[in-house]
């Protein structure tokens, strides 16, 4: 319970929680100066918001050489540790990993009974944001399609960066909800490719879906490309 309340003290603050939000979109690593210049405020008060979210364990911190001489410098990262909060405590995270160890033992049956259900769920809450605009899918604008995107894509952690050239799309998640998770079962990035594949069939007319890099591998980010043929 302390750690709990201290955790929700710390995120309290407007400005400190855009600071963390800033940093788990953006997913690099800043300096007290960075978060100055972004927020324009003094860098004694971004050194302090930062100092917080080091202290609650949402951010990690380390001393790194800043390749000019001198002294090292300290850097802020965004937390590979997930931090979970409910009232009363639920472990959802077991639950959900036991019902994917049971999905596992079945192999292939229930690998593919995983990956449709993923498949299925992006598409159902795309068709539940779609539903919002009261004009229907075919309706809607490139513009609108896209930020239905970001939104279903915000509802389960990613906070994605989109391109796009002539149907050719391509966008990069830069933090991961499910990192601890995936480290365990390599079947839970299967199933975030399934989902938003599902998110964006629901929209377009898909020719290709595919994963170029990944955060579970060592990248920095996971970058996505695939190509529409025509909007739906």
């Amino acid at each position: 319970m302390e750690s709990t309340l201290k955790l929700t003290n710390a995120l309290a603050d407007p400005t400190r929680f855009t600071i963390y939000q800033y940093i788990v979109q953006n997913k690099k690593e800043v300096t007290v100066q960075d978060i100055a210049d972004e927020f324009n405020i003094h860098p004694n008060v971004a050194r302090l918001h930062l100092s917080k979210l080091a202290d609650v364990k949402v951010v990690d911190t380390a001393l790194k050489k800043t390749g000019r001489g001198g002294r090292p410098g300290r850097v802020y990262k965004l937390s590979e540790k997930v931090v979970q909060l409910s009232f009363p405590h639920r472990d959802y995270q077991l639950l959900a990993n036991i019902a994917i160890e049971a999905l596992a033992s079945l192999q292939k049956l229930g690998k593919d009974a995983f990956l449709e259900a993923a498949n299925n769920m992006g598409k159902t809450l795309v068709e539940e944001q779609v539903n919002k605009y009261h004009k229907g899918k075919d309706n809607l604008s490139h513009e609108e399609k896209i930020n239905i995107l970001s939104v279903v894509s915000s509802l389960i952690g990613y906070f994605p960066t989109y391109h796009e050239e002539e149907g050719h799309f391509s966008f990069e998640v830069y933090n991961c909800p499910f990192y601890e998770s995936m480290k365990e079962n390599a079947l839970i990035c299967q199933g975030h490719n399934a989902f938003l594949r599902g998110a964006f069939e629901y929209l377009f007319e898909i020719q290709s879906f595919r994963q170029v890099t990944k955060i579970s591998q060592g990248c920095e980010n996971c970058l996505y490309h695939l190509i529409v043929t025509n909007e739906n």
